[in-house]
């Protein structure tokens, strides 16, 4: 009993706002800002394995052809995201070794994980956690 109403406490003491701040992504090491941007969220790409071999790396795998040519270190990853309880949803997700964009979400895990998810369409999803950096 004692276990759930710690865990409770805990689970109450995190807000969607929880999410902002530097985070390490799995994937290549990668460190986003997320930020409030308006009334949702977004997140800029600060660093990567890729960015540090090659600070000059471009957006070469881009869709949009137009894009291809800008510096990967600065674009914005993730977007979109509308706050519901401790989880901010209806966002996207721009993958950029793939040059593809997803449907996503993020869950507060505690204050120092969140879970981004990206989904192509529900239920093909891949969700990865993310930990704090600052």
């Amino acid at each position: 009993m004692l276990a759930f109403l710690a865990a409770t406490a805990m689970a109450g003491a995190f807000t969607a706002d929880t999410a902002i701040g530097e985070w390490r992504s799995p994937t290549k090491n990668a460190i986003v800002r997320i930020s409030a941007c308006g009334n949702s969220l977004c997140g800029t790409l600060l660093a990567s394995d890729d960015i540090a071999k090659d600070p000059n790396r471009k957006d070469f795998m881009n869709k949009k052809p137009e894009l291809r040519n800008r510096p990967l270190k600065g674009i914005t990853m993730i977007g979109g995201f509308k706050q519901k309880g401790n989880q901010w949803v209806d966002g996207w997700v721009y993958k950029a070794d793939e040059g593809n964009t997803y449907n996503g979400s993020i869950t507060i895990v505690d204050k120092d994980h969140i879970k981004l998810t990206g989904c192509i369409f529900k239920p093909v999803c891949l969700t990865q956690t993310w930990t704090r950096v600052k």
